[in-house]
Order: structure tokens, then sequence, then C-alpha cells
């Protein structure tokens, strides 16, 4: 069974997010997600049929394939909105998955590329799943950008509400508003 279909209950997921950039430009979001206790126990005993777990090759696989495998076309809950148009991902990297203190963590990069130029070049990013299988707490006071001295980046949070290209979000999403370009010399 899918870790979005879960039998009884909504999946709760805390989740940090890190905007990250390269000497090329936006490369991607770093995700750190936490399960609940209940969510972390149902998806356990639905997919590999324990309570507790050791994580490793051959179950971090399986895991991926049930968390993030079938949530390609849905651009792994990370939608990056760039001017009237949401741009997909090239992919995923970095994906580590653990089980502590009764709770599944999972660590992953959303891989993009966005190249910096002279000017702002300016995006959106939000952390959703739009089938609302997942509750996903993002927490907004939280999020980091990377980036090298090469490019300057300005962020802040707001919700996304006002705008057109984002009005199939629930009206109390926020999202990642960063504005990049070359550092000035």
């Amino acid at each position: 069974m899918s870790a979005l279909a879960f039998a009884h209950s909504k999946v709760v997921v805390d989740v940090k997010l890190t905007a990250l950039f390269n000497e090329a430009g936006f490369a991607g979001v770093k995700n750190h997600w936490v399960y609940d206790e209940n969510s972390s126990k149902e998806f356990l005993l639905e997919n590999f049929g324990v309570e507790s777990i050791a994580f490793n090759a051959k179950t971090s696989e399986a895991a991926f394939d049930e968390i993030l495998g079938k949530a390609r076309e849905r651009n792994y809950y990370c939608y990056v909105l760039k001017g009237a148009e949401f741009l997909p991902a090239s992919g995923i990297s970095d994906f580590k998955i653990a089980y502590e203190s009764k709770k599944i963590i999972i660590d992953f990069v959303v891989n993009f590329s966005i190249p910096v130029q002279d000017d702002y070049t300016m995006i959106v990013v939000v952390i959703s799943d739009q089938t609302e299988a997942l509750m996903m707490n993002v927490d907004m006071d939280k999020v980091d950008a990377l980036f090298p001295k090469s490019i300057e980046v300005e962020y802040f949070y707001d919700f996304v509400r006002g705008l057109t290209m984002m009005k199939a979000f629930a009206p109390e999403t926020e999202g990642l508003f960063l504005r990049y370009r070359n550092a000035l010399k």
C-alpha cells in the first residue's frame, strides 16, 4: 500500500526546507521530513509488517518507492513557480531515511536547474500535497537558503493565496519567495 494512502488516517509530516544554489544558479530544495509517531507506525506496519526498523539499502529503496516513487507526477510535492510557469523537477538526490524515537525521518533534495543572471530572477517554492493525503506542516520560520558568494539571494515567506497561479493551493499555504542574481562586482 502506498505511503500516500494509509488505511485509516491522514499522514502527518513536519517539513523543513532549504533552498540550494550552486555557481550556476538555483539547484534545488532540500527537504527534511519527520513523520509523526502514528503515521510512522502505520507506514511500517503497512509496508514492512513491523513496528520498528533499522533501514538498510533494500528497505530504504522500498520506502523511497512508496513515499516518493509515485510522486513524480506531483513534482515530489515541491512546486516551483517562475513567472507564470511551474517548473518540473529534474529528479531526486541524496535520499536518506531513518527511524528514530518512533518517527520516520527522511532527507532528500528535489533537483532543479534555473540559471543565475545579471538581473534578478524571482521564484516561489511551495511544499504541498495537492491530493491532501499528506498533512504537511512546513515550518517557514526555519527555512534557509545556501548559496555561493557569487550569487546574491534574498528570501522571505508569505501566503500564496493572492497569486493567480496558486489558486489550487489551500488559502493558508505559505511559500518561500526567492530572488537572486549574479553578485555585483
